[in-house]
């Protein structure tokens, strides 16, 4: 089974990702990237025999979403993945919806759908929110609105005393956990809702604890 990354910015999940060495590591083919930004992550993902794709958003003066979207449609097929993991910030749209239906998988740091699109930490501590969090969900055409995989939920506290990082930072978890769900085929999609087979949906989480 083979993975591809979608990133932008500086791509600090997926640098933490090369440097933990996770798992998903070794199934990935190509890194898709929007961004010049990620450029300093070139040697390290060539190094592993992992292509480097740049598109770099700036140089895009109308269209951009489709452009971008048309790009990682033709470098995925390119490279025969099966599923792509997304940590960019342009909307998808296109040809790219329907191919990969159900097979590409964002990670957004809010719980969904509470706080959907941009700056959506700062979004929750704006309105006062007591716990944060991040979402894993498979991409449709809306923002921020695909089927969900996988939600973690943390403490406001936790950015008081680690920041963004200190939140961000669980979507490494989640991104093993469901590379290792995709390629026991444990995940499924039915009138919109996940489920993967399996897993226990019962557990409570309480904040202070009980």
């Amino acid at each position: 089974m083979n993975f591809a990354f979608y990133v932008s910015g500086k791509a600090s999940r997926l640098r933490k990702a090369l440097a933990e060495n996770l798992a998903v590591m070794q199934d990935v083919k190509v890194i898709f990237s929007d961004d010049a930004e990620t450029a300093y992550l070139e040697d390290e993902i060539v190094k592993r025999g992992i292509d480097y794709v740049l598109l770099d958003y700036k140089a895009i003066q109308h269209n951009r979403n489709s452009i971008i979207s048309d790009a990682l449609l033709n470098t995925l097929k390119a490279h025969k993945v099966d599923y792509c993991f997304c940590f960019g910030r342009h909307l998808l749209k296109g040809s790219l919806l329907k191919e990969y239906e159900n097979r590409i998988i964002n990670f957004h740091p809010a719980i969904l759908p509470s706080f959907p699109g941009i700056n959506s930490i700062d979004q929750a501590l704006e309105a006062n929110a007591s716990v944060l969090g991040n979402t894993a969900h498979f991409i449709d055409e809306g923002m921020d609105t695909g089927p969900i995989i996988l939600q973690n939920i943390v403490s406001a506290e936790v950015f008081k005393e680690a920041g963004y990082d200190g939140v961000m930072d669980y979507q490494l978890l989640m991104l093993d956990k469901i590379h290792a769900w995709l390629k026991e085929n444990r995940i499924s999609v039915k009138d919109g809702k996940v489920l993967v087979q399996g897993s226990d949906y019962r557990v409570p989480a309480f904040f202070p604890s009980l």
